[in-house]
């Protein structure tokens, strides 16, 4: 080839980077102005979705979530940038690799590696060495701009400069080594079958291929990242809940500190065999919702159960095959052509490498639209796995809108582009899928999150209003609840049958009411009320002094019948009664009262007489139960201990408040005797019930929330040990009863509901521990 042929070479290669480039640009261009189009783009998705719904808002389906015009527009700024840089750096390569082959670069580096190493194998280190080098200074303005400079540009990015460099001298020493055996292999092949080395190639490739997808995950990647087993959090046992449901028993799940270098949420299935994990990045732990990394996390495992990463190995070793044959008709006849150029009149030398790397190249972009239409595929079966694992398509949906804002990432490209790049369906694809897919099946236990295997076949009795302290009576067929509902201005006792039909209130119709609970025979309620006092509902009180509870001093503890008649006060004395239970075998009545200037917890007999005081201690002690068997009592309370907290609480409790941050669950004997502590976890801790087998302790508690806004139900040992998480609700599930034989068990949830401050009564199963 002349001087003049190599010029109008590189000068057409040239202006097809130029052209292609600015087609990209327009094209980019031309998507932003159609998301400019629809209004719909800028609305703000707040519509409210149950379990299965059945569409999204134009907003959702658009991708764009609740990003407003200027935050779009910096995600389509640097998308484009993104797009057209990738085949500006195609291009930019091709160009250097001509160079080098060209110029005879190649056959001169070949030839000192030869000089120097004189062994095959050390010249063939020597070559890669000087190859890889060259590569990466030239290529290190454009990795420069795109990986550090644009990343830090649009505040994606953690790394320093000098990590940056750190990581790209690790994975130049990475890959002269892996490319110093891979050539080696390569050119051994090519000398030993000089016309079908392209098949063996194919074959070899592999094995390798298979080694290097093994060792990766527990080789490569910890040279960069600190890649861990997952810790044993909440997120982690409803994600082996998943995987045991989906079929993956000894599912592996692991944490990559990927926020050192950047601020992208992502995950992926890697390795294969005894290496094969699912790894989420820790970004997504912290950024996205249990329900949303759940979400992601099923999709991941609709990889690994649909064999993709096999099916993945298959297609790029058929891609090998296929590049190695196309090469292997052209290399000869371009070496022939430019043998004095080149520097090497063979393919059989080493110094052809460039050329056969500038084959794969070409052939890989030429390609690559058919690759990723087929794992586009892959994503969106993946898609429907996810969906149908976890039945939650609103979490689906949220988690793709806070990849596009968090990522950049531009969820409605241009043809081109998403022909051309894009591997996964677009994100204004996938939220439209979401939005409206229906499971094939109907789900088993739609009302139960993943990692709840306690509780099976939940049931809604309640729908609407402010709905708790849900209690059976002794043989579980009726319960007892408070409810502010409709125009009640607080709540009024009702009780209702286990399937929520026969709801009727019980109490009176004036003051507030709380904490009811069934006698042994089931005739009578016993609850409090504070009607005697002020016939309407007391003030909500201020919250000037923090979050805190009012302890109306009207309230007095009652009993009657369950139509509501033959109503009578058993407390008369001044200030706060309530919290009022009967004992299982009807002989005491357990309350909580403020009569001697502390909240302390008293029996009396079910008429009202002999009321004995059982706690001595400081601050609160309240919200009592009894043992199966009467001879113990379980409770909540906090006791202040520095000065500070004891002027705090003796304050709250002038004014008739306390500060429910700190509660921790106690027992005791039925006469306040042997009081020990259960939990001392700092968080809030309330409403403990007695396993039937008085062996363990249901409750509610925000200890697994930082923010304390997360309620969930916990058992735990009488002993304190054993404590397990039972339910994995993003907002509130509390008040939780067995009933007597521990078959079910009845609690109040904010889960799925359809106002954001409703809460109902949910009844369930129980599933005793396998």
């Amino acid at each position: 080839m002349s001087n003049l042929t190599f010029r109008k070479t590189i000068l057409y290669t040239s202006i097809l980077s130029l052209l292609t480039c600015s087609v990209v640009w327009l094209s980019n261009q031309d998507a932003y102005a159609q998301s400019e189009e629809h209004p719909a783009a800028t609305a703000t998705n707040n519509t409210a979705q149950s379990p299965h719904a059945q569409a999204a808002t134009d907003d959702a389906e658009s991708g764009w979530g609740s990003m407003d015009a200027q935050e779009r527009e910096r995600v389509i700024s640097y998308s484009s940038t993104k797009h057209t840089f990738y085949f500006i750096d195609f291009f930019y390569s091709a160009i250097v690799l001509l160079v080098i082959l060209f110029t005879g670069f190649s056959g001169k580096m070949w030839n000192l590696a030869e000089r120097i190493g004189k062994k095959k194998f050390v010249a063939i280190f020597l070559y890669v060495l000087m190859f890889a080098v060259v590569l990466t200074l030239a290529s290190m303005p454009l990795s420069y701009y795109l990986d550090f400079h644009l990343e830090h540009q649009y505040d994606l990015s953690n790394q320093t400069f000098g990590a940056w460099v750190t990581d790209g001298l690790k994975s130049l020493a990475i890959s002269v080594v892996l490319l110093t055996f891979l050539v080696a292999i390569f050119y051994a092949l090519v000398r030993a079958y000089p016309r079908g080395w392209w098949a063996w190639l194919g074959v070899v490739s592999i094995p390798i291929m298979i080694f290097l997808i093994i060792i990766a995950p527990v080789v490569i990647t910890p040279m960069f990242y600190d890649v861990k087993p997952m810790e044993d959090t909440p997120l982690k046992a409803q994600i082996l809940d998943l995987a045991a449901r989906s079929g993956i028993p000894d599912s592996r799940v692991f944490v990559m500190n990927a926020s050192k270098d950047t601020k992208k949420l992502n995950a992926y299935v890697t390795g294969l065999g005894q290496t094969k994990r699912i790894v989420l990045y820790d970004n997504l732990v912290e950024k996205m919702s249990t329900r949303e990394a759940l979400f992601v996390v099923g999709h991941e495992m609709g990889h690994y159960l649909m064999h993709h990463v096999w099916i993945g190995l298959g297609l790029m070793v058929g891609l090998i095959f296929l590049f190695a044959y196309l090469s292997h008709l052209i290399v000869g006849k371009m070496i022939a052509a430019n043998q004095a150029r080149f520097g090497f009149d063979k393919l059989s030398s080493p110094a052809s490498f460039p050329l056969i790397v500038l084959c794969f190249s070409v052939f890989g972009f030429i390609f690559s639209p058919i690759q990723n239409g087929i794992w586009r595929q892959f994503e969106h079966a993946s898609d429907v796995f996810g969906l149908e694992r976890t039945r939650d398509d609103q979490a689906a949906v949220t988690a793709f809108e806070k990849m596009a804002a968090v990522n950049l990432s531009n969820p409605n490209p241009s043809s081109l582009i998403k022909f051309w790049l894009y591997d996964h369906p677009t994100l204004s694809e996938r939220v439209r899928f979401a939005s409206s897919y229906e499971p094939t099946e109907k789900a088993e236990d739609p009302l139960r999150f993943l990692g709840e295997r306690h509780l099976a076949n939940i049931k809604q009795l309640t729908f609407g209003g402010e709905n708790a302290e849900a209690y059976f009576n002794s043989t579980g067929d009726k319960l007892t609840f408070q409810t502010t509902r409709g125009d009640y201005g607080c709540d009024r006792i009702f009780t209702m049958d286990t399937d929520g039909k026969n709801q009727k209130q019980v109490s009176v119709p004036g003051g507030a009411t709380t904490c009811s609970f069934f006698a042994p025979d089931s005739k009578r309620i016993v609850y409090c009320s504070t009607y005697l006092v002020d016939d309407s509902c007391p003030a909500r009180p201020s919250y000037e002094q923090g979050y805190v509870w009012k302890l109306h001093a009207g309230f007095d503890v009652f009993t009657a019948n369950l139509d509501g008649s033959d109503l009578k006060r058993l407390t008369d004395t001044p200030g706060y009664d309530a919290e009022a239970v009967y004992s299982p075998d009807g002989s005491k009545i357990l309350f909580t009262s403020m009569r001697d200037g502390d909240l302390e917890l008293y029996t009396m007999n079910p008429d009202g007489s002999d009321q004995t005081r059982i706690t001595y201690e400081m601050g609160y002690d309240g919200g009592a139960f009894f043992s199966p068997d009467n001879k113990q009592i379980v409770y909540r309370a906090n006791h202040p201990e520095t000065e500070e907290e004891i002027a705090d609480c003796q304050q709250l409790l002038k004014d008739g408040l306390i500060r429910p941050m700190r509660l921790e669950i106690f027992v005791c004997n039925a006469d306040g005797s042997n009081r020990r502590q259960i939990t001392d976890n700092g968080a809030a801790n309330f409403c403990p019930f007695f396993h039937p087998n008085g062996k363990q302790i249901i409750f509610t508690s925000n200890m697994g929330d930082p923010k304390g806004r997360n309620f969930e139900l916990y058992l735990i040992n009488v002993d304190g040990t054993g404590l397990e998480r039972l339910t994995f609700n993003d907002s509130f599930d509390g008040f939780p009863m067995f009933n007597h034989d521990a078959t079910k068990l009845v609690f109040a949830s904010n889960r799925f509901n359809a106002d954001p401050h409703e809460t109902n009564i949910f009844i369930a199963d129980w599933v005793e521990k396998q």
